[in-house]
C-alpha cells in the first residue's frame, strides 16, 4: 500500500505548478461561468495531489475543489 500524504504533495509543488494552479483559480473562483479548461485542470490536480478517488458528481464537488485551491493559493 502506498502512503499518500496530501500536505506533503502540496508542499512539494514546483513554482511553475503553483502558478498554473493560481491562474486556474483566477479563471474559476467566483465566476458565474468558470473556464472549463481551468476547471478540468483543477480537478486533475486535486485527484493527483489530494484525493485519488475523487469524482466530480455535482456542483458542490466543483465548489469544493475550487475553494480548496483558492485557500491554498493565498499562502503561496
Amino acid at each position: 500500500m502506498v502512503d499518500f500524504n496530501p500536505e506533503e504533495n502540496l508542499r512539494n509543488l514546483s513554482d511553475e505548478d503553483k502558478e498554473l494552479i493560481k491562474q486556474a483559480v483566477d479563471n474559476t473562483y467566483g465566476k458565474m461561468f468558470p473556464n472549463g479548461k481551468s476547471l478540468d485542470y483543477l480537478y486533475n490536480q486535486f485527484k493527483i495531489l489530494v484525493e485519488p478517488n475523487f469524482k466530480v458528481t455535482c456542483g458542490k464537488c466543483k465548489t469544493r475543489v475550487i475553494n480548496f485551491f483558492h485557500q491554498r493559493s493565498k499562502n503561496w
